[in-house]
């Protein structure tokens, strides 16, 4: 719990902070690694996952540590490497739930000693920076757990449970707001419109995005149309530590309480709650207009009908992160619409998306 109580503060407390240098820099080595899979037809041969987690991963892994965290570096990119080892372990662990010790060998507990070992070093190096020079605080977003006198320990659990939680939580949104980007053309052409009539051109700014209300509606706090439809973590689950009654769920027709021991686990679907026909009308459709209409978004997190994140003490910390950089990602991002003549640097390696945008 103790990240929770530090990790999520430190995030929400720096409204401020923006990573866009950090964003350009990664978006354009993402782009140069998409332009070496274009194929003659300008389609980007590759599922697009791989990159966008590998961006993702190197946003946060640079916004939250600073500089001498960048994954372009040597040790950075063996950082990556351990930390993506260590990470289809614990995916394979987390399945067993209790039982996850049956996963375990020599080359997860190898790379997790690698990870940790890195991420101190950048921690060091970054403390040092911020003693020797300063001026250091609107580009590191840990910055005041560096400067206050934590253990390099403490800083780097921190870091690793914020990563772990974001790097994958941000990738998947990343990637569906491409999808749906690419099935609802008239919506990509009107945000096309607005960022091409406030920007002309130029790269963003941090001012930019709150003259862009579609963007806005589209790319809000949550991230609400694509995030209801298309839930990062679409099913979940909490072990009972105590013995505890569920107000309904005691019998097939769902009325009675439900009363669950000890030690129980819980599963729940967010994607099938937010798809919920009796919760939602036209609950299929993504509609980026829905909000201006629908119950408020407090009422729909008080009943729980809208948790892309989850609720409660345990809420996923990797909620806080994507707000960051994915406003930009979408203004800069180059998908083709309907009626390009040409195909320019992005697009989606998927035979569904593509016969979508083609008979569009």
């Amino acid at each position: 719990m103790q990240t929770l109580t530090l990790g999520r503060p430190e995030l929400a407390a720096r409204p401020t902070l923006s990573p866009f240098q950090i964003f350009e820099k990664q978006f354009q080595t993402l782009a140069s690694d998409l332009e070496a899979r274009t194929g003659e037809d300008g389609a980007v041969l590759a599922d697009l996952k791989e990159p966008l987690f590998d961006f993702t991963f190197s946003v946060i892994t640079e916004f939250l540590l600073g500089p001498a965290a960048s994954t372009s570096s040597a040790e950075g990119k063996a950082f990556a490497e351990s930390f993506n080892t260590a990470f289809k372990w614990i995916s394979k662990r987390e399945r067993l739930k209790a039982f996850y010790w049956l996963i375990d060998g020599w080359e997860f507990r190898a790379s997790c000693r690698r990870a940790r070992s890195l991420v101190a070093e950048f921690i060091r190096r970054t403390k040092q920076c911020i003693d020797d020079s300063g001026g250091l605080e609107d580009r590191i977003a840990l910055f005041r757990l560096m400067k206050d006198d934590n253990e390099i320990s403490e800083v780097r659990d921190q870091f690793m449970n914020l990563l772990l939680a974001g790097r994958d939580t941000s990738g998947s949104l990343l990637c569906w707001c491409i999808y749906v980007l690419a099935r609802e053309q008239s919506l990509l052409r009107a945000l096309r419109a607005e960022a091409g009539q406030v920007l002309g051109g130029r790269l963003p700014t941090k001012d930019d995005f709150g003259k862009m209300k579609l963007l806005d509606q589209y790319i809000s706090v949550n991230n609400l149309p694509v995030l209801r439809l298309f839930p990062p973590v679409p099913i979940n689950g909490r072990i009972c530590n105590t013995d505890t009654i569920l107000p309904r769920g005691g019998d097939p027709a769902g009325e009675p309480p439900m009363f669950c021991p000890e030690g129980t686990l819980l599963c729940f679907s967010a994607y099938a709650v937010q798809t919920d026909k009796y919760l939602w009308d036209s609950a299929d459709k993504f509609d980026v207009e829905r909000w201006s209409r629908e119950t408020s978004l407090t009422d729909r997190i008080t009943d729980w009908s809208y948790q892309p994140f989850v609720g409660g003490p345990r809420k996923c910390l990797g909620g806080e992160l994507p707000r960051f950089f994915v406003s930009p990602f979408v203004v800069t991002l180059p998908l083709p619409t309907s009626d390009d003549k040409t195909v320019s640097a992005v697009w989606l390696n998927n035979k569904e998306t593509s016969r979508i945008i083609g008979d569009r």
